[in-house]
This record gives structure tokens, C-alpha cells and sequence, in this order.
């Protein structure tokens, strides 16, 4: 708790709630897309999948489907932007 106290009062939001796909694990794309229908099923709004630091094609490779199947079932994807009501500028 008190790390999120020190970033709020030097203006960083803090966003949380968000699946983890433990893409750093060598996880198929399977297994990411897996993790992800089952954390937004539990209601978790927010996904964080990167595409740096290694191989990170698993991570791309069940991007796409991810987005076809969870917009299929209702769920829109948005930005943190979108969800915070501000624009880009006011982040950076």
C-alpha cells in the first residue's frame, strides 16, 4: 500500500485489477490466451501483454485471437486513456 501512496502524491495512477499472462514463463500462445479468457471471466478489466525483452512471439502469436473471442462474448478493449478520461498528453 505504501508504495501506491509515494507514486499517487507524485502524480502517477495506478491501475490495477489486470490479468497476468506469465508470458515471461515461456507459456504457449495457448496458455496466454487461456490466462486472459480466465482473468477477464473473474473480472479483471485490465490485460498487460508485452512485446519486448525476448521472444515474445507466443505473446503475439494469442494476441489476435484474444481480441476476436473476447469481443465475440461482449468485451470491448480500450485504452488506459479511454478508461481514465484523459488524453495521452496528460500522462507523459
Amino acid at each position: 500500500v505504501q508504495p501506491i501512496r509515494v507514486a499517487t502524491s507524485l502524480g502517477y495512477i495506478e491501475i490495477s485489477s489486470y490479468v497476468v499472462t506469465y508470458y515471461w514463463t515461456n507459456n504457449s500462445a495457448e496458455d496466454i490466451r487461456e490466462h486472459v479468457r480466465e482473468g477477464a471471466h473473474r473480472g479483471n478489466r485490465v490485460v498487460m501483454l508485452h512485446d519486448a525483452w525476448g521472444d515474445r512471439s507466443a505473446t503475439v502469436n494469442a494476441l489476435w485471437p484474444i481480441i476476436d473471442e473476447m469481443r465475440a462474448e461482449g468485451y470491448e478493449f480500450v485504452s488506459a486513456t479511454e478508461i481514465l478520461g484523459l488524453k495521452v498528453s496528460d500522462l507523459m
